[in-house]
């Protein structure tokens, strides 16, 4: 992501979102594992469809560096939503983790399976 961001150019705003694509990963497979392994059909189907929707608003959020650029500025407008986008990746992260952890010890499904 580094690379990626030094490839665009030297704006800290090119940064912020690059390193901020890590977080969304962990926490889409953090989902993936808690929610769609295992389940029918018709709901692996919905939670693909809530993937998505999920994160074309992360990219949205992390777009705000490209178009603003500068450090200063790209904190300014997270701040402005609370680090809306953020706050969701973490929570994410957590319900997945928790949720894989419950079925773990339930015997439902387990997180270590493929």
């Amino acid at each position: 992501m580094t690379v990626s961001a030094f490839w665009h150019g030297v704006h800290p705003g090119y940064y912020l979102s690059f390193l901020t694509i890590p977080l969304n990963l962990v926490a889409e497979d953090a989902m993936i594992a808690a929610f769609r392994k295992g389940a029918t059909a018709h709901r692996q189907s919905q939670f693909d469809w809530l993937c998505w929707f999920f994160k074309m608003r992360c990219f949205e959020y992390m777009c705000m560096g490209f178009l603003l650029l500068s450090l200063q500025d790209t904190l300014r407008y997270w701040h402005s939503i609370y680090f809306l986008g953020h706050i969701v990746i973490v929570i994410f992260i957590v319900i997945g983790s928790m949720s894989r952890v419950k079925h773990s010890k339930t015997g439902e499904v387990s997180a270590k399976s493929e």
